[in-house]
């Protein structure tokens, strides 16, 4: 099943989801690497709070998670989806990662998240998707997001 869903998604850095032993830790080139390096500093930042999406600059942050689900209101939905594609689009991130949380898959919002990610995509690091309870989620949504861009070329 993973090479299945290989195709739609690029593989997560090995210190995300993977347990560390002390072996491995003790290899200074895995830790030198500009993949495999860990992450000490996430910042969470809803997408409708324009305040805390310029305060992302000015911290020395590893990664950035923009979110469209639980930390945003219903009705700045929307509002969030232009704010953070406005500013993957214009702004300069340097190494901070780059991560979308989108809404669940089976909630009324989580096609129009895919749609603004679309414009984006080759500026996010990843797709954080919340809840995901089987492989086929990850699989509709990896089809939505990357199979449509190569009928439209």
């Amino acid at each position: 099943m993973f090479q299945k869903l290989s195709k739609y998604f690029r593989p997560l850095p090995p210190y995300i989801g993977h347990r560390i032993s002390r072996r491995s830790c003790s290899d200074a080139s895995l830790l030198r690497s500009k993949h495999k390096r860990p992450r000490r500093a996430l910042f969470y930042v809803p997408g409708s709070d324009q305040r805390k999406l310029n305060k992302v600059f000015s911290l020395a942050l590893d990664t950035v998670a923009f979110d469209f689900e639980d930390g945003v209101a219903y009705n700045k939905k929307q509002e969030a989806r232009e704010n953070v594609v406005r500013l993957l689009t214009e702004r300069d991130f340097g190494s901070t990662e780059r991560v979308v949380r989108i809404n669940h898959p089976d909630s009324e919002f989580y096609s129009d998240d895919l749609d603004a990610i679309k414009s984006v995509l080759d500026r996010v690091d990843a797709i954080f998707i919340p809840k995901v309870e089987t492989a086929s989620q990850i699989e509709h949504i990896g089809c939505l997001l990357y199979t449509s861009d190569a009928a439209d070329d």
